[in-house]
């Protein structure tokens, strides 16, 4: 997902990062709902004017759950 250089300082940015990178099952679930949060702060802070950013909360958001997904297993557990 591209990143405009000037985003990568914003909040959500970085806990996006943590999530996406985090390597402990145990504390995936907390990680992304931190990157859920931050992506719903910032999103409430953009106008309209802003849409690439936007498109980029968006896709983040859409990764966000696919590695939730990619990460539980067919009981609904986290698989290790």
């Amino acid at each position: 997902m591209p990143i405009e250089a000037n985003r990568r300082n914003h909040t959500w940015y970085e806990a996006y990062l943590a999530a996406m990178l985090q390597t402990d099952l145990g504390k995936l679930p907390e990680s992304v709902a931190c990157a859920h949060r931050a992506i719903q702060v910032r999103s409430s802070e953009l106008s309209s004017v802003n849409c690439r950013e936007s498109e980029e909360l968006t896709r983040a958001t859409h990764f966000l759950r696919l590695l939730l997904h990619c990460a539980v297993d067919d009981g609904g557990k986290l698989s290790a």
